[in-house]
């Protein structure tokens, strides 16, 4: 009979041990790496998924401003559609239209009438009352590209955030303290109005029929519009951690207060989101997954605003965290909002590489940053854009 020895007993389990432990080790490296495989794959296929649903979401813009632009185009030599600080609304047969443009404080309403009508005044004063107490609950419902668009990519779309919009004002908080102005209160408005407007007319595409406009001014539009904003705005760049007073400016210099703005790009609401970059980066962090951000979530003015703060939060402590100085983060984070960081990066170094702008950045004051921003950036739109930012934030340090 063969003794085995203890201290070969001890050596052989040793091996047996290492030799399972060795196998288990590369099962598991393995494992990783296969379900590192699937990870990148589904998140490639998720992003493919994603870009695709963008570039249908963007078809379906651009086919309801056509079609709509079409048949607007029978009525009016020139249809006016809505932009970032105009906001424009037609009647459902098209024959009258409300224009309030933010930037500059005008308002206009026309409307198609026979040659012999003689009660437009009254179409007239509907109109404008009317208007001094819509509110953007109502416009949304009565925008049919808004409309059309929410419907087709909610149908169309697996990756989509819609929202209920509230009744916050368009103009009632220009001419009035009260939100909700009685009747009489109103009637009186229109009355007071009319007396300092003078009925225009001109020629018609339609046949047998006149163009009848008035036109009044609405001076410091954006001061009054800005006050209802102001808590919404201190709230959510605490929660971000930026400065109110550069949302306050972002909201002026994008919209100017213009609660329904919007551009083909697409964009949507006071901070002019665009559903593909800003809406795809806040919503990561909003929702925990990159969604397309509909019109009526962007219409809703809290919404707007907390996607905008985040994406300027990305902006200051992800993309451009390597920027030490934070008046030159914050002057770069400005330009990015508008231009993108990797515009930034160009600015300084001639290519799109922020992290290795950033140590060229780091070398510089603020002042030279500025400059180089100004003088560098590619687009003559982001280079008033820092100009803009930076003078109206000054305005609204007072918040």
């Amino acid at each position: 009979m063969i003794k085995i020895k203890p201290l070969f007993t001890v050596f052989i389990l040793i091996l047996l041990t290492v030799t399972v432990n060795a196998q288990s080790f590369e099962d598991f490296v393995n494992d990783r790496d296969k379900d590192n495989q699937r990870f990148k794959s589904s998140f490639n296929t998720y992003k493919t998924t994603i870009d695709k649903e963008f570039d249908e979401y963007k078809k379906i813009v651009n086919e309801e401003y056509k079609k709509y632009t079409k048949n607007l185009s029978k009525h009016w030599g020139k249809p006016v559609l809505s932009s970032q600080k105009i906001w424009v609304e037609y009647s459902k047969d098209m024959r009258s239209r409300k224009t309030v443009d933010f930037g500059r404080g005008v308002i206009k309403i026309s409307v198609i009438i026979p040659e012999n009508d003689r009660y437009y005044n009254k179409k007239i004063n509907d109109l404008l009352a009317d208007l001094l107490t819509e509110n953007t609950k109502t416009a949304f419902k009565r925008d049919p590209i808004s409309q059309n668009i929410e419907r087709r990519i909610k149908k169309k779309l697996s990756n989509v955030i819609s929202s209920n919009i509230k009744k916050n004002p368009i103009v009632t908080d220009i001419f009035f303290k009260s939100p909700k102005p009685s009747k009489a209160k109103v009637k009186r408005k229109v009355k007071e109005i009319r007396k300092k407007t003078v009925v225009k007319k001109q020629p018609s595409k339609v046949k047998n029929s006149v163009i009848v406009s008035i036109k009044l001014r609405i001076p410091k539009a954006f001061k009054k519009k800005a006050r209802i904003y102001v808590p919404t705005v201190k709230r959510l760049s605490k929660k971000w951690r930026v400065d109110p007073a550069l949302i306050m400016a972002i909201i002026q210099t994008e919209s100017a207060f213009n609660p329904m703005a919007k551009s083909y790009v697409p964009a949507y609401g006071l901070m002019q989101i665009v559903p593909r970059s800003a809406g795809l980066d806040t919503s990561k962090v909003l929702f925990g997954k990159r969604k397309l951000l509909s019109p009526s979530f962007l219409f809703n003015g809290t919404n707007n605003i907390n996607v905008g703060s985040c994406y300027v939060n990305i902006l200051m402590y992800r993309y451009l965290k390597k920027i030490k100085n934070k008046k030159n983060r914050l002057l770069c984070a400005i330009a990015s909002y508008n231009t993108g960081a990797g515009n930034v990066a160009r600015a300084f170094i001639g290519h799109t590489n922020i992290n290795q702008a950033s140590k060229k950045i780091n070398r510089m004051n603020s002042r030279q940053v500025y400059n180089r921003l100004i003088n560098h950036l590619t687009h003559q739109e982001a280079v008033h854009y820092v100009k803009n930012i930076t003078k109206r934030m000054n305005y609204y340090k007072g918040l």
